[in-house]
């Protein structure tokens, strides 16, 4: 093949290469594996020029999957975000007691399982002080945080195994001189919360990762100073 006659290859070649690419970049795989071939061909034929034109193409295309990669994942966390965030979520208080011992954990969402009979669903994260007592106690209760309180986010911050909370000394409880009411099962009520819901367990159901599931039956309502007693019947399951 004469120079003239190579010089019109390698630029057909190379032509065809970077229209393909701009109509087809986002293309991927199917893409490399078409220059792949182009480089095949052009080293079959001693076209120095179409083989760095494709090497620099595959580099473009490389580059341009991790960029489309990263945009895939940053609109499938959105989605997730989104999906999550049509399922309400709050603030609340759980509590329980057994004997002389009281404790608090900050817990963001609750489910009404049923409305007859009114039955509550809620994850606990495992290994707080918590735990014990709501297993010897059979029993917690639920507050509902003001958007306006801070003193309770405060208050009971994460206390894991013991661990200190901003306000936490070794040895004290945190409800110590904090006025305290009870309604049925005698988990702690605090005034900062204007509702509460009081439970006794149903089920715990371990979740098998950093959580567990109480299914609860609300024997008791609290809101705006107004106490209600509650008489749930709830069935036995059969075997």
């Amino acid at each position: 093949m004469d120079s003239c006659a190579l010089k019109r290859r390698n630029f057909a070649l190379s032509f065809i290469t970077k229209l393909f690419l701009n109509m087809c970049l986002c293309r991927g795989e199917a893409i490399r594996v078409w220059i792949h071939k182009i480089m095949c061909t052009s080293n079959k034929i001693g076209s120095d020029h179409v083989d760095s034109e494709c090497s620099e193409l595959l580099i473009a295309l490389t580059a341009q999957k991790s960029h489309q990669d990263s945009i895939l994942e940053d609109a499938q966390k959105q989605v997730v975000e989104e999906v999550i965030a049509r399922i309400e979520r709050g603030r609340y208080l759980m509590t329980s007691h057994h004997d002389d011992q009281r404790a608090g954990i900050l817990v963001e969402s609750i489910q009404w399982l049923t409305l007859d009979p009114l039955l509550i669903g809620i994850s606990v994260r495992k290994g707080h002080e918590i735990d014990p007592l709501i297993r010897d106690s059979r029993s917690f209760a639920i507050g509902f945080i003001e958007d306006d309180d801070s003193f309770i986010t405060r208050r009971f911050s994460e206390r894991l195994n013991g661990s200190d909370s901003a306000i936490y000394v070794q040895g004290s409880c945190t409800f110590d001189t904090l006025l305290c009411d009870s309604l049925v099962t005698g988990s702690p009520l605090l005034p900062q919360c204007k509702t509460w819901i009081d439970c006794t367990v149903l089920r715990r159901v371990d979740i098998e990762n950093a959580f567990e599931f109480f299914v609860g039956t609300v024997v008791g309502m609290v809101h705006n100073g107004v106490k209600v007693h509650i008489e749930s019947e709830v069935p036995e399951l059969e075997d």
